[in-house]
């Protein structure tokens, strides 16, 4: 119903979140939010908000704004993504949002962006989805 009633949202914020507690923002797109989002929920973790951008381009700025002065204590920015660093949206946001000083989480640079076995995705996935939950730098 959402789908036909609702509307589009650049940005999706993490609906669990209480802004007082959230040390970290992780954006992120695609699938991986998902994986973020259960990992999160799983773990009972409650100082870090996982927000989707479900728009790269125009940049979202003012809703990017939004979500930032929403968690007010958040002293950690970071980029989460599964394709390796080099590939996917990462390159793009750092262009575009470098002055917000995201820190980026995902698989090392490759001249491939797929592992090439299951095992070794899913452990890439695992490294991302725990390195992501303790990032802890200073955002610019």
């Amino acid at each position: 119903m959402e789908f036909e009633k609702g509307k589009f949202n650049e940005i999706i914020d993490d609906p669990l979140a209480l802004p007082e507690l959230v040390e970290s923002v992780v954006f992120t797109s695609g699938r991986l939010y998902y994986d973020l989002e259960k990992h999160q929920v799983e773990n009972g973790i409650s100082n870090v908000a996982v927000v989707s951008m479900e728009q790269f381009y125009p940049i979202p700025a003012r809703q990017i704004n939004a979500v930032l002065k929403k968690y007010k204590n958040a002293t950690t920015l970071i980029w989460a993504q599964d394709e390796p660093e080099n590939m996917g949206a990462w390159p793009f946001i750092n262009r575009k949002l470098a002055h917000l000083g995201f820190k980026v989480v995902s698989r090392k640079e490759s001249a491939s962006p797929a592992v090439g076995l299951m095992e070794k995705h899913k452990q890439g996935l695992d490294e991302i989805l725990n390195y992501t939950f303790v990032v802890k730098e200073s955002v610019k």
